[in-house]
């Protein structure tokens, strides 16, 4: 099958070491079908963590380069290290995609990188967005990290969607 230039995307998920962004491109794969289970970074077993420095490090070391379908579309996801020793990897990534996604983890909030990779995407001129992850955790914060993104990053950062049991603010806090 051959692809048009319009439905290729590519989408750089970049922010702190630990955020998420490799489980998040394990979920990505997952939903796309590319593959069957979710891998672990524990054990070793995530697509985009596939070096022996990574595995045995448990964290990205090399810009991750995976595709999925979605809809019709082929999507090049780029799976950024997190881990400031490879900033320059994750900068590279924004120079080529058509969307950074900042990963910020609900128990941690926001952290050093978060603010490096949101200027850095709009120093690179490329649209970016946020995704919270680690909603699991124990601590995970929603409402906490949605308010400090929003008070950081400006008004304009609205949720898409919201974890069940969340404090959902009304749509007019949302444009304020």
């Amino acid at each position: 099958m051959a692809l048009e230039s319009k439905d290729i995307r590519t989408v750089a998920l970049v922010g702190h070491s630990g955020s998420g962004k490799t489980m998040l491109a394990e979920a990505m794969l997952l939903a796309g079908g590319v593959i069957n289970e979710l891998g672990s970074i524990e054990r070793g077993t995530t697509v985009s963590d596939s070096s022996p420095e990574e595995k045995e490090a448990g964290r990205s070391v090399n810009l991750g380069t995976l595709y999925s379908p979605w809809k019709g579309r082929h999507i090049n996801i780029l799976d950024a290290p997190g881990y400031a020793d490879f900033a320059g990897m994750a900068l590279s990534a924004l120079s080529a995609t058509d969307l950074a996604l900042i990963s910020v983890n609900a128990n941690a909030g926001l952290e050093v990188t978060t603010r490096k990779m949101w200027d850095a995407a709009g120093d690179a001129g490329c649209p970016r967005g946020f995704v919270i992850t680690r909603l699991d955790g124990d601590n995970a914060k929603f409402d906490e990290v949605l308010e400090a993104i929003r008070s950081t990053f400006g008004s304009s950062c609205a949720p898409v969607t919201v974890p069940k049991g969340s404090v959902r603010p009304s749509r007019a806090s949302w444009a304020s």
